[in-house]
């Protein structure tokens, strides 16, 4: 996996065209389904460098089909959830993996709404979601 600062074109005030740099380090790789993937990682260099090397083990570990050692799952964990879901967008971690480290408020509110959208009424979801 690579680390890269990706261009960002604006256009100033005379309609010029200038280049910058993104904040965020981006980790850009070719994911076990041969797909070239750009995922947004943190401004901080050193941290971005930790965090892509967990996801290019976990890259490895779903190409193979291993099982996650115990300091990998921690690592997975630990990872902001917006990195979790892009990954589970793109299918390197499970689903179910990435629900098991969601606050259980937000848990709460899925079901919610879950019973709302099935056609019960306002009152009995917000019943059900304050016991």
């Amino acid at each position: 996996m690579k680390l890269r600062r990706l261009p960002v074109y604006d256009l100033n005030g005379q309609g010029k065209q200038t280049k910058r740099l993104t904040k965020k380090w981006y980790g850009i790789f070719v994911a076990f389904d041969g797909h070239l993937r750009r995922l947004p990682l943190l401004p901080d260099r050193r941290a971005s460098d930790e965090l892509a090397r967990t996801v290019d083990q976990l890259n490895s570990m779903r190409s193979s089909g291993g099982v996650l050692p115990p300091d990998l799952a921690r690592a997975v964990e630990d990872m902001p959830a917006k990195i979790l879901k892009t990954l589970a967008k793109w299918r390197i971690l499970s689903t179910e993996r990435v629900s098991g480290s969601k606050p259980l408020i937000e848990h709460v509110a899925d079901w919610k709404a879950a019973l709302l959208a099935k056609g019960n009424t306002v009152d009995y979801a917000n019943a059900s979601a304050a016991k």
